[in-house]
Order: structure tokens, then sequence, then C-alpha cells
């Protein structure tokens, strides 16, 4: 693809939009968390520049010069209709003030019409706090955007990280506690992954705690995130368990990220093994894993998301789980939408409506193939 680099000064503030990342976009960054402009800021380049994925990235400054906002659109494309694309800012922080938020929310709806193919653009804030999450939705519908049901998760449990591993296993109950410290924790090893010959064992071992729980295969990228935890061992770490009778086969992972102050539990997944299943194993991998974030200078960890939990939710287990480590349950959805090119995004929906009576025919006549 075609390097892209606007620049341009509006209303006294300084924009750049470009579909690369360079040294000046981590300057901005680095400077952005550095001066606190934004609370709990977020450092997602170096993601954004090893993933693969195709993106933009949109940077602003105040009159001042000082960094105020900065959001990343990535892209996502049909397999079949490859020409029509959806746009989305996933972990949209805050600017460094409601004004330059404001400012920041037009210029995304101005540039995301830049984009070539983009249909619509999604915002998916990262706060959490309810009344900011209204305040955000207050501003991007005075730009726009409208309120839309979440594709992302809309809760999640956050844990603060004390100081010390102990004053940390001391705010949790005796039963979490216990299942940190459990004797079976002797009969595995947990080891640092950073090559990406791992990335198919991990997605297989998530999808097959999905298929356990009635889900779908995952569409995790993990390939990028093994990019990034070999390329930013202080930003990204993999964790993989083995059992010591087993030494050479993966039995379980965890995936996370450290983004400026903020640790996230991001990926998780396990195979079905009887010995492994009598094991609190996922107590132990979130164990090593706080440990390395708080090691890194990370205050606080997303737990990842969580659902009900009710009897008949297939993610009860997963979400039973953070509940019993972490204790503060915040609301993060509140995703905005805006349809960039109505004419196009009508054609694609009639494109896909045709897709499926076309699939649906097929399969009762035997004529043609099914295909996805």
């Amino acid at each position: 693809m075609r390097k892209l680099q606007m620049r341009q000064v509006l209303e006294g503030r300084e924009v750049r939009f470009t579909n690369f990342v360079d040294e000046e976009s981590l300057a901005f960054e680095n400077a952005a968390v550095e001066i606190q402009t934004t609370a709990a800021m977020e450092q997602t380049l170096a993601y954004a520049k090893l993933c693969g994925r195709e993106f933009y990235l949109m940077q602003t400054r105040a009159a001042d010069g000082t960094p105020a906002m900065q959001a990343i659109i990535y892209l996502g494309r049909p397999k079949v209709l490859s020409s029509f694309a959806m746009a989305s800012v996933p972990n949209l922080h805050r600017a460094k003030n409601i004004l330059e938020e404001e400012f920041g929310l037009k210029m995304l709806r101005e540039l995301g019409s830049e984009i070539p193919n983009a249909m619509t653009l999604r915002l998916q804030p990262q706060r959490f706090d309810a009344q900011e999450l209204t305040g955000f939705e207050m501003r991007a519908s005075t730009c726009g955007f409208n309120l839309a049901p979440p594709l992302g998760i809309v809760r999640t449990m956050l844990l603060d990280l004390d100081s010390t591993p102990e004053a940390l296993a001391a705010k949790m109950g005796q039963k979490t506690r216990s299942k940190i410290r459990h004797a079976s924790r002797a009969k595995m090893e947990l080891r640092v992954l950073t090559e990406e010959s791992y990335a198919a064992a991990c997605r297989n071992a998530t999808n097959e705690s999905r298929r356990r729980s009635g889900s779908d295969d995952t569409p995790y990228d993990f390939e990028s995130a093994f990019r990034v935890a070999k390329a930013h061992p202080d930003r990204a770490q993999i964790i993989g368990l083995f059992l010591k009778d087993k030494p050479g086969q993966l039995m379980a992972y965890v995936i996370g990220y450290k983004n400026g102050a903020r640790a996230e539990y991001a990926s998780a997944g396990s195979f079905s093994d009887p010995e492994l299943r009598s094991m609190p194993f996922n107590y132990f991998l979130f164990w090593q894993l706080a440990n390395w974030a708080r090691n890194q200078g990370a205050t606080q960890i997303d737990m990842g998301g969580i659902t009900d939990g009710g009897e008949n939710d297939p993610l009860q287990g997963v979400s039973r789980f953070k509940r019993s480590i972490a204790s503060l349950e915040v609301e993060t959805g509140r995703e905005m939408v805006i349809v960039l090119r109505p004419l196009r995004l009508h054609l694609y929906q009639g494109l896909k409506e045709f897709k499926s009576w076309l699939k649906a025919e097929a399969g009762q006549t035997g004529l043609l193939p099914a295909y996805d």
C-alpha cells in the first residue's frame, strides 16, 4: 500500500493523518504518556506497527504544541466483498480535555471520509467510568455519530496491582489465594514464549476452549501478538504452560499487554487434558502475568471483559474466574457509529443479502456448492 501522510493546521491545532508508524508517531505517543495529557493513555503503536493490518493513524496537537489526541483506525474487509470496508477505532482514549476531544472527534469524522471504500466508522471508547462514557456519547453525537449495539465487550473487571505480590494476594479471598499457591504448581513449568511457531498451538488451545463453551473459533491475531512480544518484551508477554511429564506439549497460555499504566489480560486458552483439568492452572498463569505487569510499572490490570455468567452463559466459567480475582466491575461499552458512504453501504447490504440467498439456494438444490 502506498504511504499516505496528511498534515494540516485547523483552528490553531496541528493534525497528522498517516497509514504508517514512524519515529515521529512514536515520539508523539511517548510524549503523551510521559506528560500525562491523557489519563492512563495506552501505548498502542507498537501493535499497529507490527500487526500487518490495514490502519490509519490520527494524531492531533493542541495550540500549545502538546499531544492532544491519538486514534488508530483499523479497517475490516469481508473475504468475498473485499472492496467494501468497515472502519473502527478500538480503545479510543480520552483526549487532553473536552475541547480537544470534540475537535478530535470532528476530525475523525472528516478524515474517515477520506479512507477509500470505508462505509462506516465505529468508535469504541475505552473509559472505565459511566459518567465519562455518557460525556463521550454526547460529544460524539454532536459530531454525527449514533449509539450502536456494541461489537466489543461491555463490562470488565479491574484489579489494582499493589506494590508487592504479598500485598496483592492479601486483597484476595482465601480460596483464590489457595489456588494461586496450590501444590500442583510443582508439576508444571511456565515459560515466556516469543517464537511465532507457537501461534498455531495457542490458536488451537483457545479454539478448543471456545468449543467447550459453544462459541465460534477465535479471530484473535496470534501472529501479531508474538511479533510484539518478541520486539517489545516490556510491552507484551506470552506465557505458556507445560506439564513436566510432557515438556514439549503446550497445554495452556495467556497473553498480556502493558499499555501505559494499565495492563490487559488479552487472551487465554487451554487444551482438554485430564491432568491439567485437575489443577487451578489458570490462576498460575494469571499470577505470573500480573507480576510481570507490576514489574514493568503497571498499576492496574484489565481482566479483558466479562459476561453475566448465568447458567446458560457459555462464558460463565471464565467470567467466574475473573470475578474471583478482581472485585471492581466497570462498564466499557458505549460504541458510536457514523455512516460515511450511505450508497456504498446500501449496495454492500444488498450484495450480502443476495449472497445469503444464493448460498441457501445452492445448499437446497445441490446444483451449486455452498460457500462462505
